[in-house]
């Protein structure tokens, strides 16, 4: 079978990255993964075009954060650790650098409001103000920790079956189909995506080839044989 023959060459040290040979019943829900197998295409992809689209940073940060993230992918780090060290050197961006002046100013005016003089009232706005700032610091980390992390590991399916085609482990007739968490917290725009199967060099009707489809996704692609 298709499968079999997959598995033989991969035993054999064959490494097509990221490979997801995997028996899919038709059913919602219902898709077991045979092989997954993480190596380096997705790691080669880490080091060399992670961080690509975080906003707003220097080239050295963003070096630095592909540095990161390349360790992560590699194994050396944990996605809470990546995000950890992320935290340490990574600015607020516009959007959430104004909602910290936003918070500072409306908290100032409520604790003058509540009788405070104006230096104790500056005081502990500026104080509650930076705490908001480590929290959307925190989240930022984490968003770029499990967007990069995602990225390279979409990234590395393409390159993976690329080369698996070229070496004609993987035919025209094989699929990708893309799968969602399938749990309450699955978004408006990946919800509909659910199951739907285009060719395995194809491009999904949102416009991609492969996960994720937006910061914080957690939908993933995996590859159907043809037989399936």
């Amino acid at each position: 079978s298709a499968q079999a023959g997959l598995r033989e060459a991969l035993n054999a040290g064959i490494k097509s990255a990221l490979i997801s040979a995997v028996t899919y019943t038709g059913s919602p829900g219902i898709m077991q993964a045979d092989l997954a197998i993480l190596d380096q295409f997705a790691i080669d992809y880490a080091a060399a075009r992670s961080g690509e689209l975080i906003v707003q940073i220097t080239n050295e940060i963003r070096e630095t954060v592909r540095d990161l993230v390349w360790q992560s992918v590699s194994g050396i780090y944990t996605p809470q650790e990546l995000a950890g060290l992320i935290k340490q050197i990574i600015p607020l961006h516009d959007r959430f650098a104004n909602a910290v002046l936003r918070r500072n100013e409306t908290l100032f005016k409520q604790f003058i409001k509540q009788g405070m003089d104006i230096d104790e009232a500056k005081a502990k706005a500026l104080s509650l103000s930076e705490k908001y700032a480590a929290k959307l610091t925190r989240l930022r980390a984490r968003t770029i920790a499990r967007t990069e992390i995602m990225t390279a590991s979409g990234q590395g399916h393409l390159a993976g079956w690329n080369s698996a085609n070229q070496s004609g482990l993987i035919g025209t007739g094989w699929q990708k189909v893309w799968l969602t968490a399938q749990d309450e917290r699955v978004c408006p725009q990946c919800g509909p995506l659910d199951h739907e199967k285009v060719a395995w060099d194809g491009v999904f009707s949102w416009g991609g080839r492969t996960s994720p489809r937006h910061p914080n996704c957690r939908c993933d692609v995996a590859l159907v044989p043809d037989e399936v």
